[in-house]
């Protein structure tokens, strides 16, 4: 069992917000409030609130690429729910080092992948909700509630009660052609246009080996070039290169690979081992 008292020692709990509400509309405002209402001492940080709308993938990568860099005992409000008001759970997920507060749609499904401890709990004290629950923003009534009560040591038992599993994130598998060729599929195009694929070292790595050498084809391209970081391609060219989270990303030096190659989410390519 994870001890949670030891996770409630900040004296200034820090709150983070992962939306798809972008900035235009007072969504995020909302939230915000709603904590500061519980927990004024909160320091509320703000992700991103540009996931694109529904997409649980791309949150569910940025939330992995960003979280494990916070304090211990942060607590992670992510809201890309494309279910919201169904049958669909609202949990947290408490490990070992932090909290999340989200739906229970895959979204959190890699972060708890990673955690060497992890305890799950689905949201059901309507006490620490703030009332009435509307069915079209959960974010507000019940995650930057809930968020904002744990903050101030809520032991999350008595915010609902444990479950042993949650929603696994379906994401695409590479696929073999033969010995030499796999398809991948790009997950999502970040702001710079690079295209950040589903292809793992491990899928380019023979055990106790080094990497093996390889070629992309992607619409009517061929890229051979791996670089090491952006700046060793020279400018507008197209490359591969292994990004933060060990996945394959195709990217240009002041450029964007999702423009050259028209490329986005869910188009498929072909990785070819070369001899």
């Amino acid at each position: 069992m994870i001890q949670f008292d030891s996770m409630f020692s900040a004296a200034k709990p820090i709150i983070t917000l992962t939306t798809d509400f972008g900035l235009g509309d007072p969504y995020v405002g909302a939230m915000k409030g709603v904590i500061l209402n519980i927990a004024a001492e909160a320091t509320v940080v703000d992700i991103t609130h540009l996931i694109q709308s529904h997409d649980i993938v791309e949150a569910a990568l940025v939330l992995r690429s960003s979280y494990s860099f916070f304090p211990p005992g942060t607590i992670h409000v992510i809201v890309v729910d494309p279910g919201v008001g169904s049958c669909r759970l609202p949990i947290l997920l408490a490990t070992e080092k932090y909290f999340f507060v989200g739906p229970d749609n895959g979204v959190l499904s890699p972060v708890h992948r990673l955690a060497q401890q992890a305890e799950i709990f689905h949201l059901t004290a309507t006490e620490y909700f703030l009332k009435p629950v509307s069915n079209t923003f959960h974010g507000r009534d019940i995650f930057s509630a809930v968020a904002g009560w744990l903050s101030k040591g809520i032991d999350p038992g008595r915010l609902g009660k444990r479950i042993s599993n949650l929603q696994e994130l379906k994401l695409p598998l590479v696929r073999k052609i033969d010995e030499n060729r796999m398809i991948g599929t790009i997950l999502r195009a970040d702001r710079f246009g690079n295209l950040i694929t589903n292809v793992s070292v491990q899928d380019l790595s023979l055990p106790g080996k080094d990497l093996l050498p390889f070629v992309v084809r992607i619409a009517d391209k061929t890229i051979a070039q791996l670089c090491s970081s952006y700046a060793e391609a020279p400018p507008g060219e197209l490359f591969a290169i292994w990004g933060s989270l060990g996945l394959l990303e195709i990217s240009v030096n002041q450029g964007s690979a999702a423009e050259i190659l028209q490329a986005s989410k869910a188009q498929e390519f072909v990785v070819e081992l070369r001899p």
